[in-house]
């Protein structure tokens, strides 16, 4: 009880004090605290009041869509948004676009659910941690998306998006991640996931013996989530009508069902992208009505010559019995293109007209994802997906563009859908970020126009918040918190006529200050033993980890199969978007053998940030160096990992240190007088035929330049003479080499350091 006695004393202290900066002259964002730092609800009082947002017709573009950014947080016509929100920007809003707002997910990086006005105003958003598939309002007016890690299904939520419901495939297989469709009823529609072993060879010339082949199901569940259909892809589908997959492959995708709806009459259509096929499929038996295009089309294209290629969305236009409109990605058009196209069938003559397409000129193609969804006015909504493209193209039916918008930074979306849609939530959403130098809450109540306030809670225990704060903008800037420890976080609104929501969602934040020039990682000498560090072991891999002699030998009992069998980590580690930093160590190997060291994300999709890849361990003590500039979003949880699998030979690792160097300092005066012996990433890399490896020594001295390859046999040497106090390069042309990863190993004196690069040819 002491100990939070006075850490809420404490944070009292740095609450008020003005290291937390709020811009405390401006009246707009006036200071509601309680001197005493015991705060009731009863007890707070409103001194000013102001402004909040002004929100004008969506079909406008607002004069301050642009963000007004204030440190790490954004503002946006009023709403905040944390540092790695991906901003969305319209650039055509004319008349006639349909009602409703832009609902989409997002894709590298920190990844987000939104729901976006016409301006790219956040109406909602939620910061989900991982890619998430098909956001979208179901006819039971539940929302759905796909959820990955841990729950690997689809979930449903109520209008708050909290998660209430889990919808799986049964009978053993994995729940698809393209998409789920609900009926009015509640029935509900899957696409599952299964595997099995073919023998090709019988099959096709060449065929792999044992290939993993991945079947496509469809399963229907009742509105209590029993299974009331089921109808088999392998029944269904060819595998050799994947005319465009590698049909001698270890692993075979032949189906690669992306899209599932409910035709006119109940029967149910399917796209299907690696068999280029939309189908038809009878809900009572299974089998299979109708396809459309593929190997096996049962229709003549007419007005159309090319029909459709590697689709990623089919859907019945309603209204319209026996039209369909579909996300022609084209991947085998000549040219590639893509294009929202509609067809009118006739089932009698078997013809496949071709009544409407929306094909932007110049082509724009994606390869994959994306969709195009008709409107309920007559419009089409046109998702390209790909970072570069508009997420978001609304075209009228004479194919005028209405609406156009894309993120700012080359977000990628999966799928884009507009829906009406209105919901103020009774509670604010929080995100919580651990800056190098401060903690930052943004907090948001969605949906409420009322002037809003809010009372700001922490504590070192998630069941014992307490309130420390009450402010009239909706971010906070925390400075001095204690560091190297975890806090809690939360907020509540108050909002109407002076109405206190309940608590926020519950953020949770390991504080990790880090002052300029200091070591980013803690413990990087062991001299604590193994504090700050996480060991995993993937079977077989197996290995003991203890301190010898001041360093950490990992003692390798079973190499396992990968690399990352046997790993080593660091978490919590903050990287900031543009900012360049150096990565050392010391590492020795109890025989010559490889091994992977680098910054990178915690989560899929394992992004390497430092963009190193193998490096060479020999049993000589070595010091490596790795700089970097951070080219990803911003990410305050990006890891320090070793995998040492794939090689039975122990390793020594020492001296870790993660330090922020700054853009200015690398310039040639520096390098040569502020390191004492230092080697460049070389430039460019991947190279091809030539690349520059620059160096600095910090004495005139013999030294030598030598190419190795990544078996550790020297390719050739660069330089063997005197070189002088100072900054050097080198150009390296490898015209007569193959592809693949090298070393460049740098000595003089007694120093040794080596580099990695990458020939692509």
């Amino acid at each position: 009880m002491r100990k939070l006695v006075n850490y809420l004393i404490l944070v009292s202290t740095l609450i008020y004090s003005p290291a937390l900066a709020y811009d405390q002259g401006n009246d707009l964002y006036p200071d509601y605290s309680d001197q005493s730092g015991d705060i009731s609800s009863s007890e707070i009082s409103f001194r000013n009041s102001y402004s909040k947002r002004l929100y004008s017709n969506q079909n406008e573009i607002k004069q301050n869509t642009k963000y007004q950014p204030d440190g790490e947080v954004r503002i946006i016509n009023g709403v905040s948004v944390p540092y790695d929100f991906p901003v969305f920007e319209p650039t055509i809003i004319n008349e006639g676009i349909a009602p409703g707002k832009l609902f989409l997910t997002t894709w590298g990086g920190s990844s987000y659910i939104m729901i976006l006005e016409n301006d790219g105003t956040p109406y909602f958003y939620q910061r989900v941690g991982d890619m998430q598939h098909d956001f979208k309002i179901q006819p039971t007016g539940i929302l759905t998306r796909r959820y990955t890690e841990p729950v690997w299904a689809f979930v449903g939520m109520d209008s708050s998006c909290t998660i209430t419901d889990t919808f799986r495939c049964a009978n053993g297989y994995d729940t698809d991640l393209h998409e789920m469709f609900m009926l009015e009823n509640g029935h509900y529609f899957l696409i599952a996931w299964g595997t099995r072993h073919v023998d090709m060879s019988q099959i096709v010339p060449g065929g792999n013996t044992n290939a993993l082949v991945i079947d496509n199901h469809i399963q229907e569940f009742d509105n209590q989530g029993n299974l009331v259909f089921e109808s088999l892809g392998n029944d269904m589908f060819d595998i050799t009508n994947a005319v465009h997959e590698d049909l001698t492959a270890g692993t075979i995708d032949y189906i690669h069902m992306n899209s599932i709806a409910i035709d006119f009459d109940g029967h149910i259509i399917t796209s299907s992208r690696n068999q280029s096929e939309v189908t038809k499929i009878n809900r009572e038996t299974g089998e299979v009505i109708w396809r459309l295009g593929g190997a096996s089309s049962d229709f003549e294209f007419v007005n159309d010559e090319y029909g459709i290629s590697y689709q990623h969305f089919a859907r019945p236009v309603k209204g319209k019995p026996g039209n369909y409109l579909i996300h022609d990605n084209g991947n085998y058009h000549q040219p590639q293109f893509s294009r929202a196209v509609e067809y009118k069938l006739d089932t009698v003559n078997m013809k496949a007209e071709l009544v409407w397409q929306y094909r932007h000129q110049p082509d724009r193609f994606h390869a994959w994802m994306g969709n195009s969804q008709r409107l309920p006015n007559g419009n089409t909504l046109i998702n390209y997906s790909r970072a570069g493209l508009p997420k978001a193209v609304e075209v009228d039916s004479n194919g005028n563009v209405l609406y156009e918008g894309d993120f700012v930074n080359n977000t990628t979306t999966y799928r884009t859908y507009r829906f009406e849609w209105e919901y103020i939530h009774e509670t604010p959403y929080l995100t919580a970020d651990p800056f190098p130098e401060r903690v930052t809450l943004v907090f948001n109540k969605f949906g409420d126009t009322t002037e809003t306030k809010y009372i700001v809670y922490a504590g070192l225990f998630e069941n014992s918040l307490e309130p420390v704060d009450t402010i009239s903008q909706n971010y906070m800037h925390i400075t001095e918190l204690q560091n190297k420890t975890e806090y809690f976080f939360g907020v509540k609104a108050i909002f109407g006529n002076e109405q206190i929501s309940d608590l926020s969602n519950i953020e949770k934040i390991y504080v990790n200050f880090i002052e300029p020039g200091e070591n980013y990682l803690d413990n990087g000498d062991f001299t604590s033993g193994f504090d700050a560090w996480d060991f995993y072991l993937n079977s077989p891999g197996h290995a003991n980890f203890q301190i010898e002699n001041g360093e950490c030998k990992i003692d390798i009992t079973n190499k396992g199969i990968n690399i990352y069998d046997i790993q080593i980590m660091q978490l919590n580690v903050p990287l900031i978007q543009g900012r360049e930093y150096r990565f050392e160590f010391d590492g020795r190997a109890e025989t010559q053998r490889t091994f992977d060291a680098h910054l990178g994300r915690n989560s899929e999709p394992w992004e390497n940030y430092s963009r190193n890849g193998l490096d060479i361990l020999k049993p000589q003590t070595e010091h490596f160096i790795v700089d970097f500039v951070m080219e990803n979003p911003t990410d305050y949880q990006a890891r320090v990992i070793i995998n040492c699998g794939q090689d039975e030979n122990d390793i020594w690792l020492d001296n870790f240190s993660l330090t922020e160097i700054g853009l200015t300092d690398i310039d040639e005066e520096k390098i040569a007088t502020e390191f004492d012996f230092h080697l460049e990433n070389n430039y460019p890399n991947p190279f091809n035929p030539s690349t520059i490896i620059r160096f600095s020594l910090p004495q005139t001295s013999h030294t030598a330049l030598e190419i190795y390859n990544i078996l550790g046999e020297k390719v050739t040497t660069l330089l063997d003479e005197f070189l002088e106090k100072g900054y050097h390069q080198i150009e390296f042309h490898a015209d007569d080499l193959p592809t693949g990863v090298y070393i460049y190993t740098l000595t003089a004196g007694n120093n040794k350091i080596s580099g990695k690069m990458l020939l692509l040819k």
